[in-house]
């Protein structure tokens, strides 16, 4: 599946505003999140991002054939099946073919946290879109509208309905703002921050 989201500041009083266009609570939640890479960060640097989620392996990768980047949108293939995993990440490094297991690939080819933080979600739900406002414990507070969608043909269709909820909800749709983990790396490990955004992986602050 493919993740199309929209980040943004979180204004104040905003449950108010989610309240009034019929948004509905669906999910609280408190979770851990630990990203992975080897040394030289070749997983990162490449926008593919291996982390553990309260013990739960995840991968977010974009396409890597696709030539063009939305201004105001990201997509991302989310995937949480073991093998699936593996078989994404053997496209961006090699592999050992026998490897049987995530945990197996990080700790043969030494991986290490590179970042680690909690977040407190508080998730809406309205016409077919998810609202996410998040709460990191480094003091980070971000809001994403998301959907999910099957193929890179749906892409441009849920971008519309993602920004005809934005309008609705009085979120400047021009304006990109950082994920958790991009501001993250600006306040912790600026070395690495630097080598993202010259990557073109992350924008500059």
């Amino acid at each position: 599946m493919i993740e199309v989201e929209k980040k943004f500041t979180v204004p104040p009083s905003f449950e108010d505003v989610l309240a009034r266009v019929g948004a509905v609570l669906v999910m609280e939640k408190e979770f851990l999140d630990s990203y992975y890479d080897f040394t030289d960060f070749k997983l990162s640097l490449q926008d593919c991002w291996l982390r553990e989620r309260n013990n739960s392996w995840e991968l977010k990768h974009r396409d890597k054939h696709s030539k063009s980047r939305s201004t105001t949108t990201d997509s991302y293939y989310e995937v949480d099946n073991e093998k699936e995993i593996l078989r994404s990440v053997a496209t961006y490094v090699s592999m050992d073919t026998s490897v049987k297991s995530v945990q197996e690939f990080v700790t043969g080819s030494r991986l290490r946290v590179f970042a680690s933080f909690k977040t407190r979600r508080m998730r809406y739900e309205i016409d077919g879109l998810f609202i996410d406002l998040d709460s990191a414990s480094f003091g980070y507070n971000v809001g994403e509208i998301e959907m999910m969608v099957g193929s890179k043909d749906d892409i441009a269709g849920a971008e519309i309905k993602i920004e005809s909820l934005a309008k609705r909800l009085g979120i400047n749709w021009k304006t990109k703002q950082h994920g958790k983990l991009g501001e993250y790396l600006y306040l912790n490990n600026p070395t690495l921050f630097k080598q993202l955004v010259e990557s073109k992986v992350l924008r500059g602050k």
